[in-house]
């Protein structure tokens, strides 16, 4: 029955809502209110007003206060305890079929249980068979030469020998060197200036002095007319191979290198870079050997770039 159905039959008979309020006050559930812990599935609530006795049945969640302030918690148990059996009392006329009454609500989930313990770790398996021995690697190249030791600490100080007998007499040595000369007695009084000399003769010529120092250069010159062009008759001009680097290599080389029995008679460089071309230059061009040609740049450019330093060389026919 719900509780608009409960209050409205209580309204109707107030001798039973008192009755009712009765019985449901003995089995109070005070305790049950303060814990706010109910069990719905063995019990049935309800909320009896303390002004005027109407209860009304009430479905309590865990955690939530049940009743209004005016109010108190009252439950019975859905099932009570059997009686003895009674006496059969005679058969009463059939009664009319009751109206089916609504579907209560449905009753709310429960909370979920708290997590089972950890089990207990399972014993270790035993050890696997051992398995047979691989054949031994080749030996190994001998290890460079170990550091010098260090130097021994020096041994100790051996016993020193018995005196040897007194050498003759030396013959008497020769007369040892004058003493040093006593030290100059103090100066006399000056005498009288003398009177002046005839002028001596003209000197000799003194020695040169020592050079200046060098002036400033001179202004240069006009560009003389240029000579005819040169000719190499069969001269080879070989590529080298392009050396490219990222924006980390600050300095790269390339070479070219002329055919074998060849010999290099010039050569160049070239630089080129994904960035703008002040970033990088030619350092070093130069032939390293006979029938080689050596360029070195460097490079200065943001990160992401890239740079190619190309050589050339002008090889023999």
């Amino acid at each position: 029955m719900n509780t608009s159905l409960l209050t409205a039959a209580l309204g109707r008979r107030r001798v039973a809502a008192v009755a009712l309020a009765g019985v449901l006050l003995v089995a109070s559930t005070g305790a049950a209110e303060a814990a706010k812990v109910y069990t719905n599935a063995t019990r049935i609530y309800a909320c009896v007003n303390t002004s005027s006795k109407v209860a009304r049945i009430v479905v309590p969640v865990n955690g939530k206060t049940a009743c209004k302030s005016r109010e108190r918690l009252v439950s019975w148990a859905k099932s009570g305890v059997q009686g003895p059996a009674g006496s059969q009392g005679p058969a009463g006329p059939e009664g009319p079929a009751g109206d089916t009454g609504p579907a209560g609500p449905a009753g709310q989930q429960g909370d979920a249980g708290p997590q089972g313990p950890k089990g207990d770790t399972g014993a270790a398996g035993a050890d696997g068979v051992a398995g047979p021995a691989g054949p031994a690697g080749p030996q190994g190249d001998a290890g460079p030469q170990g550091p010098k030791g260090d130097t021994g600490a020096a041994g100790a100080h051996g016993v020193d020998g018995a005196t040897g007998p007194a050498g003759a007499t030396g013959a008497t040595g020769p007369a040892g060197p004058n003493g040093d000369t006593g030290a100059t007695g103090a100066t006399g009084p000056a005498g009288a200036t003398g009177a002046t000399g005839p002028a001596g003769p003209k000197g000799d010529t003194g020695a040169a002095g020592a050079t200046g120092a060098t002036g400033p250069a001179g202004p240069a010159g006009p560009q003389g007319a240029q000579g005819p062009t040169g000719t190499l008759t069969g001269a080879v001009i070989v590529q080298g191979t392009a050396s490219t680097s990222a924006s980390t290599v600050k300095s790269a080389s390339a070479t070219a290198s002329c055919a074998a029995g060849k010999v290099v008679l010039g050569g160049g460089a070239i630089v080129t870079t994904t960035d703008t071309p002040d970033k990088v230059e030619i350092t070093a061009s130069y032939p390293s050997a006979t029938g080689t040609w050596t360029a070195t740049g460097s490079a200065l450019i943001a990160r992401g770039k890239t740079w190619t330093v190309k050589a050339y060389a002008i090889c023999t026919p």
